[in-house]
C-alpha cells in the first residue's frame, strides 16, 4: 500500500499567477501562497508567522487560476506535496524545492468588484471534464429524459 499524500491548506496569494506551458502545450500556473499561523510565546503574547508555499496547477486548474486568481485572493488548495532535488550548476551544491501540485482550487473570499459575473467558485480536474462533456452533449442536442418510474406489480411482491 502506498503512503497517503494529501494536503488541504488555505492562504492568500502573494502575487498574480505566473503562466507557462510544457513543450507539448499543457498549461501550467505557478502560485505562491502565504499561510498564516498563530501561536503564543513564553509571555503569552500572540505571535503570527507566515509560511510561503509554492503551488503548481496543470491543465484546467491552471486555466482557472490564470483567469480568476489575483494577488491577495484568499483560496483553499487541495492537492499533493512534491519535492524536487538537483545540483546547482554554478556552485555544485545540492538544491531542493518542495511544492504543492493543486488538484482543486476554491475561493474563500468574496469576488472582487471588477471580477466577471460568470466567475466559477471552484474547479477540479474531474468536474472540468464532466462539465465539458455535459456542454458537448447539450450542443449535440442531448435532452435529459424525465424519470417517472412507477413500481410494477412484480416489484411490490418481494418475498422478504
Amino acid at each position: 500500500m502506498s503512503d497517503i499524500n494529501t494536503i488541504i491548506i488555505s492562504g492568500r496569494l502573494t502575487q498574480d499567477p505566473v503562466s507557462r506551458t510544457t513543450p507539448s502545450g499543457v498549461p501550467i500556473a505557478d502560485l505562491t501562497l502565504a499561510h498564516n499561523t498563530t501561536s503564543k510565546n513564553a509571555q503569552g503574547d500572540r505571535i503570527e508567522k507566515a509560511s510561503y508555499l509554492f503551488v503548481t496547477a496543470f491543465k484546467h486548474t491552471a486555466d482557472f487560476a490564470m483567469r480568476y486568481l489575483t494577488k491577495g485572493r484568499k483560496i483553499l488548495v487541495q492537492g499533493s506535496i512534491r519535492q524536487e532535488s538537483w545540483q546547482d550548476q554554478k556552485t555544485g551544491q545540492p538544491r531542493h524545492k518542495t511544492y504543492i501540485i493543486a488538484d482543486q482550487l476554491q475561493f474563500l473570499d468574496s469576488k472582487p468588484q471588477d471580477a466577471p459575473n460568470n466567475q466559477t467558485p471552484i474547479v477540479n480536474r474531474q468536474s472540468s471534464i464532466v462539465n465539458r462533456q455535459h456542454q458537448q452533449a447539450k450542443q449535440n442536442g442531448y435532452q435529459p429524459q424525465q424519470n417517472h418510474w412507477q413500481p410494477q406489480e412484480a416489484d411490490l411482491d418481494i418475498p422478504f
